[in-house]
């Protein structure tokens, strides 16, 4: 078992009613949108819970977009 089945947020469902945000770097909303349709291991994406945001570019967007990133996490917080 993993320790974070352990965790009584893991099992209260807690963390689900915790603010979260996706940043979508390799692929657009409409494609997570038929991912989390079609597979359980994305079904998570389509809570209402759940904001996503999409800033494409390259693996890290902290070196290759700052600005960007930067507005969608204040905005975010």
């Amino acid at each position: 078992m993993a320790p974070y089945a352990l965790l009584p947020g893991f099992w209260s469902g807690a963390w689900e009613r915790l603010p979260r945000l996706h940043m979508l770097r390799g692929f657009p909303m409409e494609r997570l949108r038929a991912k989390a349709a079609a597979s359980p291991a994305f079904r998570h994406t389509a809570t209402d819970g759940l904001d996503c945001r999409e800033l494409p570019g390259w693996r890290w967007p902290m070196f290759d977009r700052p600005g960007e990133l930067a507005a969608i996490l204040r905005r975010a917080g």
